[in-house]
């Protein structure tokens, strides 16, 4: 659990490192769009669910969190899935 919250906390750090970089606010189109309204519990939540499945259990922790947080979002990754599948458990293609 610590490991998302600590996700989330760089995620967000970097977003407002992001606004205060173009000098603007996070309500900014070109920053608001980086903004998630995911919470930490789903996160947790998805990643639980996709070491369910044992295909996934090679798949690194923090590409299984970015592809939890699009999923969440409604993004089509199941390209980006498969493709960490093969990746991450070394071998390579």
């Amino acid at each position: 659990m610590l490991y998302v919250v600590g996700f989330v906390d760089g995620r967000n750090h970097g977003i407002n490192d992001a606004a205060e970089a173009l000098g603007t606010k996070i309500d900014d189109p070109r920053i608001s769009k980086l903004a998630s309204k995911v919470t930490v519990g789903q996160i947790f939540d998805g990643v639980d669910d996709f070491y369910k499945d044992w295909r996934n259990r090679k798949v690194l922790l923090r590409h299984a969190m970015e592809y939890v947080l699009d999923e969440a979002q409604g993004k089509d990754d199941s390209a980006l899935l498969l493709y960490m599948r093969q990746t991450d458990s070394g071998q390579k293609k």
